[in-house]
């Protein structure tokens, strides 16, 4: 009967939310990743800035992080510059003149060639990459991933996500 199909399909739906509530955090960002690449292949190139920004508010709030940058670099041996950030309200920005490069010389070289840099907390940090921990132990965050992009097997930049608020564990 149709009365016992609604209530089926409603039965089935209030338990696929309840799993969609209680998915691991890695299903929730490899189907945001997918969403991501869906949208980004459909948006007008002169779209493409607000939707990074919007992906990155996207993905921040999925996993209650606090700010993300995207850093890229135009060629092998350019200058990295932030090319888009999202934060959450009443959170610091980044700092004026934000010169990754510069600022984390070291670090920047270790992401750009290929490694990842992720910390729960601030004393997680490898001790060779000081140039990035004493800032971090004085401006925050608590807990930072940063990534590698690459494109045409080469890195052209990375992506960061931080959480201010608290020390945060990172699944694989």
């Amino acid at each position: 009967s149709l009365k016992g199909s609604a209530a089926r399909s409603s039965s089935i739906h209030t338990a696929a939310l309840r799993d969609d509530r209680t998915r691991p955090e890695a299903e929730r960002l490899e189907s945001l990743v997918g969403e991501l690449s869906a949208a980004m292949a459909q948006v007008p190139a002169d779209a493409v800035d607000s939707e990074i920004e919007k992906w990155l508010a996207t993905i921040c709030l999925a996993l209650d992080l606090d700010r993300s940058a995207i850093y890229e670099r135009n060629a092998p041996s350019g200058l990295v510059r932030t090319s888009h950030t999202w934060l959450r309200p009443n959170f610091p920005p980044f700092p004026r003149k934000y010169d990754p490069q510069k600022m984390f010389e070291k670090t920047t070289n270790w992401v750009l060639a290929g490694n990842q840099l992720v910390f729960s907390r601030p004393d997680e940090i490898p001790f060779d990459l000081g140039d990035v921990k004493r800032y971090v132990l004085r401006y925050g965050p608590e807990a930072s991933a940063v990534l590698p992009m690459s494109a045409g097997g080469r890195v052209i930049g990375a992506v960061s996500f931080g959480r201010f608020r608290s020390p945060r564990e990172w699944s694989p």
